[in-house]
């Protein structure tokens, strides 16, 4: 993460930048070395390998990746002075008042997931989820005149990724055995955080390319836009690995029917 991070001022091919790769890579492979011959792991890697932890690992780097749109482009539109055309000459507050409804959307959201996937079924959820993000990035590509224009846009951004990850999340706690839940799920908010970085740098590349005289134009917004939307599309992609159904599973395995009816439980029991 450091390295991706300065390596945009360092420069991609310095000697502190390379250095800083060379040195994350060889301790990420001493700790999957570690990892495979733990035998209480951290993180199970061999569980990645399965079709729900690596859908919901690449659903979340994508999201993160994808986010480079709003993250580093919309920002810096709502900042730009008025008189370019296409900036709403917005201070830091108020870029947070534009963006705020993008929390609030997801906050929401969250606890109908569950029974929005009980009635559509989780692959439709995850799908949902992921084409809401899409649009809600292309939405700002075509429409961004207005503050109620990037306010809608982030509100179904905030939808989709809340939509998408929870329904993940809840992919991999059904999957994957109670032990080894809470590993998987840090995997995918890591590798959401990586792809967020790399989306970063992207996305200021894309600006810096279409900018004239040190400015990013509104093409070069549009732009930023139209690529976060179009990667986006790959969380798409991702959700039909998952499984369609749900597996209940007890130590990695499938757990068996009970054989009889299930005792009620009370309520203080399950708080």
């Amino acid at each position: 993460m450091l390295g991706l991070t300065t390596a945009s001022s360092w420069g991609w091919t310095a000697p502190a930048t390379l250095a800083l790769f060379t040195a994350a890579t060889l301790t990420l492979g001493l700790w999957a070395v570690v990892e495979l011959r733990s035998a209480d792991p951290l993180v199970d890697l061999r569980l990645l390998a399965g079709r729900t932890p690596a859908g919901v690992t690449t659903m979340g780097a994508v999201f993160g990746f994808a986010s480079f749109g709003l993250v580093v482009a919309l920002p810096m539109m709502l900042a730009a002075p008025v008189e370019t055309g296409y900036g709403l000459g917005a201070d830091i507050l108020w870029i947070g008042i534009y963006m705020f409804p993008m929390g609030v959307a997801g906050t929401l959201i969250a606890p109908l997931v569950g029974p929005m996937t009980r009635l559509l079924g989780r692959r439709t959820v995850l799908v949902l989820g992921s084409a809401l993000v899409c649009s809600g990035t292309a939405m700002l590509a075509l429409w961004h005149s207005s503050p109620w224009q990037i306010m809608a846009g982030v509100t179904i951004m905030g939808l989709g990724g809340s939509i998408g990850l929870t329904a993940g999340l809840n992919a991999v706690a059904a999957d994957v055995a109670a032990d080894r839940a809470a590993g998987v799920s840090g995997v995918v908010f890591v590798a959401k955080s990586i792809g967020g970085t790399f989306g970063a740098q992207l996305g200021a590349l894309t600006l810096a390319a279409g900018a004239v005289a040190g400015v990013p134009t509104e093409g070069s917004f549009v732009d930023t836009y139209l690529l976060s939307a179009a990667l986006g599309l790959l969380a798409v992609g991702a959700a039909f690995v998952i499984p369609t159904a749900a597996r209940n599973t007890q130590g990695g395995r499938l757990a068996s029917a009970p054989a009889t009816k299930p005792a009620v439980l009370r309520e203080d029991t399950l708080w």
